[in-house]
C-alpha cells in the first residue's frame, strides 16, 4: 500500500509494464476535461512526427484569424520558413 500510494511509483510501474510511453502517461483516474472549444472553419495542418507542434498550433490559430478577418476561403502559412528562422535566431 505504501508503494502504491506514491504517484512516482505508479508512473514507474505503468512505464515498465506498457509497451508505449504514451500509455503510461494516460491518466485513468480522471477523464480529460477541456474548457475551451474552438470554432475551426478550415482544415488543420498536421505536423505528423516533425516535433514542431508548437509551430503548427500557433500558425493554425493565426491562419484561422487571418482567414476570418480577410474573408478568405483558404490560406497557407509556411512552417519551414518560421522553423528555419527560429533555428537561426537560436544559433546566434
Amino acid at each position: 500500500d505504501e508503494f502504491d500510494s506514491d504517484i512516482k511509483n505508479k508512473l514507474a510501474t505503468l512505464t515498465i509494464s506498457r509497451e508505449s510511453y504514451t500509455n503510461a502517461l494516460e491518466n485513468r483516474e480522471h477523464p480529460p476535461v477541456f474548457s475551451n472549444k474552438l470554432a475551426i472553419d478550415a482544415p488543420i495542418t498536421n505536423q505528423l512526427s516533425s516535433g514542431r507542434c508548437w509551430l503548427f498550433a500557433g500558425l493554425n490559430m493565426l491562419r484561422q484569424k487571418m482567414m476570418k478577418e480577410y474573408n478568405l476561403d483558404s490560406l497557407e502559412l509556411s512552417q519551414p520558413y518560421l522553423f528555419f528562422y527560429d533555428k537561426l535566431e537560436k544559433s546566434n
